[in-house]
């Protein structure tokens, strides 16, 4: 017998963790994870928007949809946990088809219009048509923005070997420049819980001597965004799986990147450095060390997240596809949603994930 259970609040969700984790590790993405939803929930929703779908088979816990709800355009939709936040890769958590198929059918059924955000392409959780419509309202899909991923199980001189000779050039330049003032180190910190407040806050320095700030994108400048990456990284520091690295040139900091291992692969949260030394390309120069690293130490994957950029493409990197997809109900509070965009041209307005682009 099939149950849904709707959590709404985050006393309930906290009780859920060991059936997450036990549902998570069937998934090789952090991002799916009960530390990242838990952190997204904590830090960008009110307790009562928290509206965390759980699928019971039997007392069983099958499948798990984090969704909370939001309002736009005054209608209530349901959206998944972060995804118009921090537009990462997303999903729902699953045991096997029929559960994940029975949890959507069952939400469909609810009346809300919903947001899935950014999905790997080939997630079940999609539909194949770009529009589709079923007894219960209008599904459309729509590709959005890649995320790039480095394989490293050939060995870093394999990777360096990949690179174009003009760039391979660009680094030992750089490396020569850099010997000048002191030279180029990389510090690899699996911090512990004494040390993490203090090198989070240096992360935070350092990301926000850039661009960044200027763009307003740097973590000091969004401080419910930085309480999202101190808590979620201070929870993966507990479990052992956050790496903050530093660049030094000579003995000061110049750049970091902020990064969790999950299932052997690196995970980029976040990068930054000084500009004042931008030529010398400290961030490319950090990327290409941790890169570095991470083939050395044996792991599988390095995981740029965020959006496809022509830089990554350094590396011999491969696109990761996502899609994203809503679900408009049948319903008049649905008809709430189209007042001054005309239908298709909403259609074909789709191209990122729509929390980013309309509502």
């Amino acid at each position: 017998m099939s149950e849904l259970l709707l959590i709404n609040n985050l006393a309930d969700l906290h009780e859920l963790e060991q059936e997450w984790r036990e549902i998570g590790n069937m998934f090789s993405t952090p991002l799916l994870q009960y530390e990242w939803f838990l952190s997204c929930a904590e830090h960008f929703y009110k307790p009562s928007q928290i509206r965390v779908a759980v699928l019971s088979e039997n007392k069983h816990i099958s499948a798990i949809a984090p969704l909370a709800i939001v309002k736009r355009q005054n209608v209530n939709w349901l959206e998944t946990i972060g995804c118009s936040y921090l537009y990462e890769p997303t999903g729902f958590l699953y045991e096997n088809a029929n559960a994940l198929n029975t949890i959507i059918e069952s939400l469909s059924q609810k009346g809300y219009p919903l947001d899935f955000g950014r999905i790997p392409a080939k997630h079940p959780l999609l539909k194949t048509k770009s529009l589709s419509a079923d007894q219960n309202g209008l599904w459309i899909l729509k590709t959005t923005a890649n995320n790039c991923k480095l394989y490293l199980k050939e060995g870093w001189d394999k990777i360096w070997s990949g690179m174009s000779k003009s760039r391979k050039t660009d680094f030992r330049r750089l490396k020569r420049r850099a010997k000048a003032l002191g030279g180029f180190h990389l510090e690899a910190i699996s911090p512990s819980q004494d040390e993490f407040e203090l090198l989070f806050d240096h992360v935070m320095k350092i990301e926000g001597a850039g661009w960044k700030v200027a763009n307003q994108s740097a973590l000091i400048c969004n401080p419910t965004l930085a309480a999202f990456f101190r808590d979620y990284s201070r929870r993966m520091a507990v479990h052992k799986a956050l790496l903050i690295f530093f660049l030094r040139l000579g003995d000061v900091r110049v750049a970091t990147t902020l990064a969790v291992i999950h299932s052997n692969s690196l995970w980029i949260l976040k990068i930054g450095f000084d500009e004042s030394l931008r030529k010398l390309s400290p961030g490319l120069f950090l990327t290409m060390e941790t890169i570095r690293y991470a083939s050395d130490e044996g792991l599988t994957f390095y995981e740029f997240l965020g959006s496809e950029e022509s830089w990554q493409h350094i590396w011999n990197v491969f696109p990761a596809k996502n899609k994203t997809q809503i679900f408009i109900p049948w319903s008049l509070r649905s008809l709430m949603l189209f007042p001054s965009i005309p239908f298709f041209k909403l259609v074909n307005k789709f191209q990122q994930p729509l929390s980013r682009v309309i509502f």
